[in-house]
Order: C-alpha cells, then sequence, then structure tokens
C-alpha cells in the first residue's frame, strides 16, 4: 500500500526536532566569545560547504543545519539555553551542541511513495540506547539486506533507526536506507547543489523541481488563491524554476533571509524577477492594514492614529531591507535585519494575523490532502478490481446497504476498520452505527463544521457523470479524458452525509453548482479522474463545470 505524501509530514517533523529544536537556544560560553568562536566553529566543520553524504541521485529535497553552529552565535542570548540543552539531553540522550550536521532528506524513487531520511551527524559518540528508547524503538533489529536496523514507532510503516557509526544515525523508511548509505558522493542535482551549499550558523532548504513540479505547481495554486487576486502571478513560479533554495543565516545579532530560484533561461529569470518585485510592493501596501485588523474594536481615535503612524514606519523600516536582484538565470531575494526589540515589537504586531494565516493555510492543505488520499486510493482499488467502486454496497437483490467510502476503506489504512463492518447489513444497522460515527481522516472536510460522522467528501455519480448508479465503471470509459473528467467532490455543509451511509450528493445538471458554491470558502475541492486535485471558485462558469462533470460528453473545456 504506497504511503500518502501527508504521513510522512509528523514524522519528519518529531525527529528533525533532535536536530532544529536547538535554533532558538545559545551555549552561554558563547556570549563572551562571541563571532571568533563561530568561526572557529564553522572550521571545524569537515568541509567549507555542506557534505553531500547520504543524499541519494532520486532525492528531490533537503533541510541543512548545525545544531553545533547555531549555539556559537548569541543572537538568542534571551532564550532559556540551559532549559532546552537539558531537555534535549535528557529526552534524547544527545547534546545539541555536539551534532555538527543535521540534513532532512526527501526522496521519490516512487512517485506514490515518497521517501524521507534524517541524518544525525555527532561531533562525540552519542548513546545509542537512549536514542532507540526515545523514538520508540522494537527491542529487536531487523535486516534491512545485510543491515541491523530498528524499526520505531515515529514516523510511518517501514520507518527505522540505524546507527552508521558511533557518531552519525539515519532515521528512515527501511526501503531508502540502502539509497542513503551508498550516497557518499555528490552524484545527482540536489546532491551537487547540496555540496555547492556554503556550511554556517543557519538552515539551508533546498528544492529540485523538475519531479515534483505538479505537487508544488498545485500546492502553490492553492495558496495564492487565499490571498488578494493581485498575488495570483505568483503561482506562476513553479512552472519557471528549476531549483529553489532557501537560507536563514544568523550571524552575531543579525539574521538574513536569502531566497535563490535558478530559472529555465533568461526569459524566464526576466519574469520571475518582475513578479518578485510587483508582489513585495502589493505585501508592502497590504501589512499595514493586516496589523491594523488586530487593533482591538474599542481603540480610541488618538490612539489608533498613534499605532497607525508607528505601523507605518516600521513596515517601510522592514521593506527597506527586502532587495530582489537577478544575475543570468538566477533570481535572488534577500532580507537582512538587526533583530532587537524593535523586530519583537513588529513580530508582535503581526504575529495574531500571520497565526491566523497559518491556520486557515494548515486547513486548506490538510483538507488538500485528504482528497489526494481518496483520489490515490480510488486507483488503487482500480488496479486491484480493474473497475471504480460502485456508488453502493449492495445486497443479492441490489438494495444499497453501504457507501463506496466503505469499500475504499482498505485503501486509506483503514483495514482494521473496515473489517468491523458487517457487508450484509446496512450503514445503520445496530452493528454498523457505532462504526458509521467513526469517520476517518481520509474522508474529514476540513473549513467546515459538520456533525460527528459526516463528511462532504462525494462521488459524483450519475447515468453520464463520474461513476455509474447500478453498472462498473473503468477508466476506460471516460471518453473526454481522465483529466477532463471530475470524480469526487467537496459539497458544501448542507449537502454533507454520513460518510458510510450510501448517499451521494445529487446533482442537477440544469444548475450543476447549486450545492458545491457559497461556502465560507468560496470555492470547493474536486477530484479530477486522473488523481488530480484542484480548488475551484465559486465563479466558475457553469457550462464549464457541466462539461468537467460529464464522462463522455465530448465537449471542450476552455482553460
Amino acid at each position: 500500500m504506497p504511503i500518502p505524501f501527508r504521513s510522512i509530514i509528523p514524522a519528519i517533523l518529531l525527529a528533525f526536532a533532535i536536530a532544529i529544536a536547538t535554533v532558538a537556544t545559545i551555549a552561554p560560553t558563547a556570549v563572551a566569545q562571541g563571532v571568533a568562536v563561530a568561526q572557529k566553529a564553522r572550521a571545524g566543520l569537515s568541509e567549507a560547504t555542506w557534505n553531500s553524504r547520504f543524499v541519494p541521485e532520486d532525492a528531490f529535497a533537503a533541510i541543512l543545519t548545525s545544531p553545533r553552529e547555531l549555539l556559537q552565535n548569541d543572537l538568542f542570548t534571551s532564550f532559556p539555553v540551559e532549559v532546552f540543552q537539558l531537555q534535549m539531553k535528557s529526552t534524547f540522550g544527545i547534546d545539541p551542541r555536539e551534532i555538527a550536521v543535521a540534513k532532512v532528506i526527501l526522496g521519490l524513487p516512487d512517485p506514490s511513495q515518497p521517501a524521507f531520511g534524517i541524518v544525525l551527524e555527532m561531533t562525540n559518540p552519542f548513546d545509542e540506547t537512549m536514542l532507540l528508547a526515545a523514538l520508540d524503538a522494537a527491542p529487536d533489529p531487523i535486516q534491512v539486506g545485510d543491515l541491523a536496523a530498528y524499526p520505531i514507532a515515529t514516523g510511518p510503516p517501514g520507518t527505522v533507526v540505524y546507527k552508521v557509526d558511533d557518531k552519525t544515525a539515519i532515521i528512515t523508511l527501511s526501503s531508502y536506507l540502502p539509497s542513503m548509505l551508498s550516497a557518499d558522493q555528490a552524484s545527482g542535482p540536489l546532491a551537487e547543489r547540496v555540496a555547492q551549499t556554503p556550511a554556517g550558523p543557519g538552515i539551508s532548504l533546498l528544492m529540485m523541481m523538475e519531479s515534483v513540479r505538479p505537487v508544488v505547481r498545485q500546492t502553490g495554486l492553492e495558496l495564492v488563491r487565499m490571498l488578494p487576486p493581485h498575488f495570483l502571478p505568483l503561482a506562476e513560479l513553479p512552472d519557471l524554476a528549476e531549483s529553489v533554495q532557501m537560507d536563514f543565516q544568523f550571524t552575531n545579532r543579525w539574521a538574513k533571509f536569502g531566497l535563490n530560484m535558478r530559472v529555465i533561461d533568461n526569459d524566464a529569470a526576466e519574469k520571475t524577477l518582475g513578479i518578485l518585485k510587483d508582489a513585495i510592493r502589493d505585501a508592502r501596501d497590504l501589512a499595514p492594514e493586516i496589523a491594523t485588523s488586530t487593533m482591538p474594536r474599542n481603540t480610541d481615535d488618538e490612539m489608533r492614529a498613534a499605532i497607525d503612524t508607528y505601523i507605518q514606519r516600521m513596515t517601510k523600516q522592514v521593506f527597506d531591507t527586502v532587495a530582489v536582484t537577478r544575475t543570468g538565470p538566477e533570481v535572488t531575494m534577500t532580507v537582512e535585519s538587526e533583530l532587537g526589540i524593535a523586530s519583537g515589537i513588529v513580530i508582535s504586531n503581526f504575529l495574531p494575523s500571520m497565526s491566523q494565516l497559518m491556520r486557515s493555510l494548515t486547513r486548506q492543505l490538510d483538507g488538500s490532502n485528504n482528497m489526494r488520499q481518496v483520489m490515490l486510493a480510488m486507483h488503487n482499488y482500480h488496479d486491484s478490481y480493474r473497475s471504480l467502486p460502485p456508488p453502493a454496497i449492495t445486497d443479492a437483490n441490489g438494495k444499497p446497504l453501504l457507501s463506496w467510502r466503505v469499500a475504499l476503506l482498505p485503501f486509506i489504512q483503514e483495514q482494521a476498520l473496515y473489517e468491523q463492518f458487517r457487508l450484509d447489513e446496512p450503514w445503520d444497522s445496530e452493528h454498523n452505527l457505532p462504526l458509521s460515527k467513526r469517520l476517518p481522516k481520509a474522508f474529514a472536510t476540513a473549513g467546515l463544521r459538520l456533525p460527528p460522522g459526516q463528511t462532504a467528501i462525494h462521488a459524483v455519480v450519475g447515468d453520464d457523470i463520474g461513476l455509474r448508479p447500478t453498472e462498473k465503471t473503468a477508466f476506460r470509459d471516460f471518453l473526454d479524458g481522465l483529466s477532463n473528467s471530475i470524480l469526487i467532490i467537496e459539497s458544501t455543509a448542507e449537502s454533507a452525509v454520513t460518510w458510510s451511509k450510501p448517499d451521494d450528493v445529487k446533482i442537477d445538471l440544469e444548475d450543476p453548482l447549486a450545492k458545491f458554491i457559497g461556502s465560507p470558502r468560496k470555492g470547493f475541492r474536486v477530484g479530477m479522474a486522473d488523481g488530480f486535485v484542484t480548488m475551484l471558485t465559486d465563479d466558475i462558469d457553469a457550462g464549464k463545470f457541466k462539461a468537467m462533470l460529464t464522462r463522455a460528453g465530448r465537449e471542450i473545456i476552455q482553460p
């Protein structure tokens, strides 16, 4: 069963916490030693640039940092350094001051099954027993080829921790471990880029676009659609870029952010430069409005005017540090500023709005990931049975008992729940009804408040659309093309149903949008038959939407 991309994110965040939890910590001795110690620490690294060890040829993204380097910087002297260090030592058996290199690596050996790896390179031997206990490792190792690795509970099935030597540990999928161990030298686009990236006190994020462009394009479009319309050109950037690199660098009390995009050609570079400059200009205009909106309603006019003046001044100060430049096919954006009390005040003003935005973005992405998992399950079901699931599981007389969603459970990592259902009883039988209240995460609908057990994720069902009501439906029946035909759709809250009930939203082709528009999100997600998930806005043309619903209508769908 392929591992959905979203399922590896918690594993990455939990395991990588070992390496980056100390970004906000600082060794007490560094205050007196200052920049000279940081320079000595950099000299102590094995290379002036990041090493490319354990970066397989198929890897497409990496996060690089050196907690030891960060601990030589006095940027965060006001943070409870000693407490963080003690927690790390007691929890993981690793002193963050001894982590010389930490890397998170993402790879795509199979487009349907992303792989990940977390590499920790220490300056001194680490306590393997404590690390295994912290990761809830199995007591006995398993064989991965000729290697012995320990399965761990953190992460998706197949996640293991492997001790390379007494100073190096790798947390990864067992299927990806051999590839990581065989990658000693720079080989492949990402490994070469890693080997060219300076190693210093900060964090670097690198991504090669070729293998993940469709996913990045779709996710970027969803994010941009949450912003005002004039930011829409940002959605073009994934199609222009060959690679993206973000660097967060800390030097003494200065912080620098850099975004480097290597694009496909000089024309693309010029277009990228224009898009970024326009976005910065629009963000400068929008920032005061966002900050002002967080003020309490009862703020008097005099205080509001004073705060407005302050916000305008700080906005100018912040955006004056932003620079965008172009050198050939590379476009770079940098932001460099001294962090101090003023920065803290600015952050405190923007934080409520940013927090709200991030919560909204998280909900949006989570909802799209749920539907992507459903679409992947549809394709895996079709691969297994040579047809799509019928709209309902029926009895011998054709009476609908359970939804297609129940049939899909084994393909969304819900085999245990599937086995508890009695497939010869209706969804609301005495035995099945309690199970019907246990909504699988894949059918949860982000952004909508629904009663327990209800979902707004429906199959498109009809004689001429989506799944046939009673006859089998296969991908070969979509004569309009899989990429032009909607198979799964998200309704408004009013049209939600109990997820196990053999019921889906009824679509009137004379008024096809009636059950889908009008939500606070101003849009709804659809899963195309080829597996692609996208958000359609409420203002979509009804004729175009109808053409996207039909299975074999022979319509020409305009972009």
